[in-house]
């Protein structure tokens, strides 16, 4: 499986589905090692706010996505 990001110029998931995702002015949290930029979150088409970044003060925006592959252990 190739994985890259796709801009959400180009595409967005089709799907409700578990992302890493680019969004440079997301600081990241200490708490949960997450590097500025980079966030784990889960894509909700269907909401008037698709991308759920949670617990940020500043409202993230998100220029990159790459679905997350399905759990090895299923």
């Amino acid at each position: 499986m190739t994985m890259q990001f796709i801009s959400v110029k180009d595409a967005l998931p089709q799907k409700e589905c578990w992302c890493l995702v680019w969004a440079p002015n997301y600081w990241g949290t200490a708490a949960h090692g997450n590097p500025a930029g980079y966030v784990f979150t889960k894509f909700r088409p269907n909401y008037k706010i698709p991308w759920g970044i949670e617990g940020c003060q500043s409202k993230p925006v998100v220029e990159m996505w790459m679905e997350l592959p399905e759990d090895p252990s299923k």
